[in-house]
């Protein structure tokens, strides 16, 4: 059964019982009352009949008496009378007491009997009768020595139908109007209940942010408890979020440090192991190869030798720079503008090999000095640009792109590298600032220049971010973003 159900059924169920009894007691109790006033009229009109009889002479005939009793009749309420001689002989009386003689003759006998008056319910015919026998005690002689009065008692269930019939009516009226009452009550007292419970469903269910409302005082202190309870509830989620965030940067960064580190200890091992020699094959291939005695497939050979060296000093220099602290102090500033026409300059030859069209977009009339040393800006772009390449090896397109743009209210100069190849899954964007990851490994790759990149950038202040250029643009492959702090004026 549903709460409102309850309360609405123990606000009615009272007032029907209290009805339902005073209904029953009440009918009882009435029907007493109207009995007694019955017996009472019926007494009084035996009296005054005993009296009126009386006052009749000795030789009154019955012609006489059934003509009293007649009137007597019509005159009262009585349903007829009798009037019997002190012997207890029938000597007249009205038509209805006459066609009942056979029920009313053991009742006076009884009477006189007992030499005392005498009152019985007695069924008469179809009717229910009172039946009162009194005693005729007059000072002097007469012919009547008993009276009957006979009263219907019928009329005593057209009352009390009546009177249930009013009782029911507003009973009915009373019990309907409590039942509203009742049905409003329960409403306002089980409205904030249900509201609370569907604000504790919602809850249970992850939506912290329900809030309740509720009416009277008690329940709008617990429904400011319930609101309270989930503005703690969210903003603990909040914070467990938020460390949440920060404890997998944090173990991104552990991560990152622990790879540096490896890559650190690889360097200076090779730096030490590798160097050294490879210093000498590559300066003694140069000499070699210089020599006009030195026949040409042999010189191919010695600058392929050579040419492979210069790479292998390449990688060395990435692992040193992966490992190798950044100074502090550093005051130098560089204007990225330059450093992009530079880069976009250098890498030329590059572009050109590999059938790639480099553009170049420098916001003209803005500031775009950074606090960073022109050869480490010059790296950052470098190593983006140098990616931008190497991702369209059957030629493309590849942007760069400087302005200065505001922040939260912060002077902020940004780079922008877009290439035309295929650019990096949603999946792997996370990676690819990682040491030694790279799409590319077994292709020439080695995973260490756009962490290099990401390196350089964190020391400067910077950020960068990795996305994807628009679908059915004449640039839909990555798109480079870094964002470094304007130098002041």
């Amino acid at each position: 059964m549903r709460l409102i159900d309850r309360y609405w059924l123990m606000l009615t169920a009272p007032v029907v019982v209290c009805l339902g009894v005073y209904g029953v007691l009440g009918a009882r109790f009435h029907r007493e009352e109207m009995r007694a006033e019955a017996e009472t009229e019926v007494h009084e009109a035996a009296t005054l009949l005993a009296e009126a009889v009386t006052a009749l002479p000795a030789d009154v005939g019955g012609a006489e008496l059934h003509a009293l009793a007649e009137r007597l009749t019509r005159d009262t309420r009585v349903l007829g009378i009798g009037i019997y001689g002190p012997d207890g002989r029938w000597i007249g009386g009205s038509r209805v007491a006459l066609s009942h003689r056979g029920e009313l003759d053991p009742i006076v006998r009884e009477a006189f009997r007992e030499h005392g008056d005498q009152r019985e319910l007695r069924a008469l015919g179809e009717h229910e009768a009172l039946v009162r026998v009194e005693m005729v005690r007059p000072s002097r002689a007469t012919l009547v020595g008993a009276v009957v009065v006979i009263r219907d008692l019928a009329y005593l269930r057209g009352a009390l139908r009546a009177w249930g019939l009013q009782l029911a009516a507003v009973a009915g009226v009373l019990t309907a109007v409590m039942a509203l009452l009742a049905a409003r009550l329960a409403r306002a007292m089980t409205e904030p209940v249900e509201q609370l419970i569907d604000g504790v469903t919602r809850v249970a269910a992850g939506d912290l942010e329900t809030v309740v409302s509720t009416g009277s005082d008690e329940l709008r202190r617990l429904g400011d408890a319930f609101n309270a309870l989930t503005r703690s509830l969210k903003s603990a989620r909040e914070r467990l979020s938020d460390e949440e965030t920060a404890r997998a940067a944090l173990e991104v960064e552990m991560h990152r440090a622990q790879m540096l580190a490896v890559a650190g200890q690889v360097a200076a091992t090779l730096g030490h192991e590798i160097g050294s020699p490879l210093n000498v094959i590559l300066g003694r291939a140069r000499v070699a190869a210089e020599r006009e005695d030195v026949p040409d497939d042999l010189r191919a050979s010695l600058q392929s030798i050579a040419t492979q060296c210069e790479r292998i000093t390449k990688v060395m220099s990435q692992f040193l720079s992966l490992a190798r602290p950044s100074p502090t102090g550093v005051a130098d500033r560089s204007d990225l503008g330059v450093v992009a026409r530079e880069v976009v300059g250098f890498i030329g030859h590059e572009c050109r090999r590999a059938k790639v069209r480099a553009t170049l977009d420098v916001a003209a009339g803005d500031r775009l000095v950074v606090e960073a040393p022109h050869d480490r800006m010059f790296q950052v772009l470098f190593n983006l640009c140098l990616n931008g390449v190497q991702a369209q090896p059957g030629g493309g397109r590849l942007e760069v792109a400087v302005a200065r743009v505001d922040e939260g209210g912060r002077a902020m100069v940004r780079a922008t590298v877009r290439d035309g190849g295929p650019g990096v899954a949603e999946a792997i964007r996370g990676k690819v600032f990682d040491p030694f990851f790279s799409t590319r490994l077994g292709s020439g790759g080695t995973g260490l220049g756009l962490a290099v990149v990401a390196g350089l950038v964190k020391e400067l202040g910077g950020r960068v971010v990795v996305d994807q250029g628009a679908a059915g643009s004449d640039l839909p492959g990555a798109v480079f973003t870094v964002w470094l702090p304007a130098a002041e004026a």
